[in-house]
Parts: C-alpha cells; structure tokens; sequence
C-alpha cells in the first residue's frame, strides 16, 4: 500500500518512501552498530522483500525526516495480510545513532500511532520485538503498550527469542489529547 501523505509529528514527519531510501535502509540494516546483529543481504533482496509487501495492501512505509535529514523508518502491517482487520503491527527504526536518546522514536511512534488510530480506525496495535531490545521495551511502555504472553506472539523466530505488547484504540487515548471530536492528537509528556 502506497503512502501519499506527509504526517507531521512534534519534532518529525513521517512521509512517504522513494526508491532512494532503501539505500538508505540497507545500510542501516547492514550496520552492526545499529541492528546489534550482522545481516547479510544484498540491496536487491532488501529491495525486493520491500517493495512485494508495498504492493498488496497490507503494508505501509514511512521514512523519518529531523529536519532535513533522514533517521529512520516505521510501518504499519495488517494482520493476515488482510486491509479490512482491525488489528495492525506496527515497527519503528532509528538507523542514525547520532539521533538516538534524542525522544524522536517516541515522537515517530506516537505520530504513527495517532495516524493508525485515528485515520486508519485501527482497533488494536501489536508490536513484536526481540526480548533483548530494551530500546523498544522502554518506548512502548511510555506510551502505554501492555506485554503480551508469548504463546500469543506470531514472529518468524522462536517464542523464546521474541516478545511482543499490545494497545487498544481506547488505551491510547488515555495516554494522549484528543480534539473536542474525538480526534488525537499529540501526545502528554
């Protein structure tokens, strides 16, 4: 599913992805620094496991732009593949460590997360992570995500590796403002 639209958070905006982008993405991906981990993949197949979800819709991408500059990227994806669920998946990843512990994740993920709930009538948003991402575990605890028990998680690793939280629509409007029409917008530190 293509992204047409630029979403402005506090300090970031989420816009759509170019094709540049996924040199940009392969890179960060590719850096042990960033990913804590060596993945070896070519640009091609990045590009291409990339580009085969945007088509269907079920996958949205987002880039991450401080300024002028771009951090990171983020994603909502539909359960089972299916744009009429109600329940999404959503990802964030700051590739640029110069801007880590900067709040710009919590700043990304909580646009998105206003963007999902509010224009997308989201229900429920999960997010699956590996355990050993305390990065990860603290952002979504701030934004009011609750840990979900393993044998609920659907990940492509073992049930021992990943982990995995969730928040409903109604959850997260406890945690942020919302307009007289019930429309959210940014959130309450």
């Amino acid at each position: 599913m293509l992204v047409s639209k630029l979403i402005e958070g506090r300090n970031i905006i989420l816009r759509p992805h170019t094709q540049k982008d996924f040199k940009l993405i392969h890179q960060w991906m590719t850096n042990p620094q960033v990913t804590g981990e060596h993945i070896d993949i070519s640009l091609s197949d990045l590009r291409k496991g990339y580009e085969e979800r945007i088509k269907g819709d079920y996958y949205l991408l987002f880039m991450i732009d401080r300024e002028n500059t771009t951090i990171g990227f983020c994603n909502v994806y539909y359960h089972r593949k299916d744009p009429e669920s109600k329940i999404v998946d959503v990802g964030i990843f700051i590739g640029e460590i110069g801007y880590w512990g900067k709040e710009l994740g919590k700043d990304a993920l909580t646009t998105l997360l206003i963007y999902t709930f509010d224009i997308l009538d989201i229900e429920e948003v999960t997010v699956t992570y590996n355990k050993d991402n305390e990065r990860i575990k603290r952002l979504t605890t701030k934004l009011g995500f609750k840990v979900e028990q393993s044998d609920n998680i659907k990940g492509k690793t073992t049930k021992e590796e990943i982990e995995g939280a969730k928040i409903t629509k109604e959850e997260f409007r406890q945690t942020v403002s919302h307009t007289e029409d019930g429309k959210l917008f940014y959130i309450i530190s």
